[in-house]
């Protein structure tokens, strides 16, 4: 209940706003997700659809619009199969089919961290913590940035067919 007053402060004020909306009774967590996601995103209001699709994999894949999308970009099974998002081996697919859904490149490539996070999350909640995790690592990106960091793998191995003239 704390959680959600942090998460969503424009629509809880505090726990005790929670507990009193949603009890403290088993399931409370999936009625309240119900609610502040339903009618959403392709939610369809007074349905499950909000604790059903709520944010899974690494990029936090949330909404029925979001998991159709998903499921037409890479075949994952993911509006019959929800969890399915959440599996470690399907983590490729669902991350680059997430970057490539919200077009962040363009702000990847003009460095623009507000925009990636406002087309990612749809807003800026949780921005003060995100700019904390990306403190520090300056020095990363601009490898990143300029390729230095690859340039030493980047140069072409002799292989073992070249070395012995023929098929190994």
């Amino acid at each position: 209940a704390e959680r959600m007053s942090q998460v969503w402060p424009s629509r809880i004020v505090n726990a005790a706003a929670v507990q009193a909306r949603y009890g403290t009774s088993p399931g409370w967590q999936t009625k309240a997700f119900d609610d502040i996601y339903g009618n959403r995103m392709g939610n369809r209001p007074g349905s499950s659809d909000g604790s059903t699709y709520i944010g899974r994999g690494g990029p936090q894949w949330t909404g029925r619009d979001g998991y159709a999308a998903l499921e037409r970009m890479t075949g994952i099974p993911a509006t019959g199969k929800p969890e399915t998002v959440s599996q470690l081996d399907m983590q490729p697919e669902v991350c680059t089919a997430f970057w490539t859904w919200k077009n962040l490149n363009r702000f990847a490539d003009a460095g623009d961290f507000l925009g990636c996070v406002k087309a990612w999350n749809g807003g800026t909640n949780g921005l003060a913590d995100r700019k904390q995790l990306m403190a520090g690592n300056e020095a990363i990106i601009s490898c990143l940035e300029t390729g230095s960091a690859i340039a030493p793998s980047a140069t072409p191995a002799t292989s073992t067919t070249q070395k012995t003239g023929g098929a190994i």
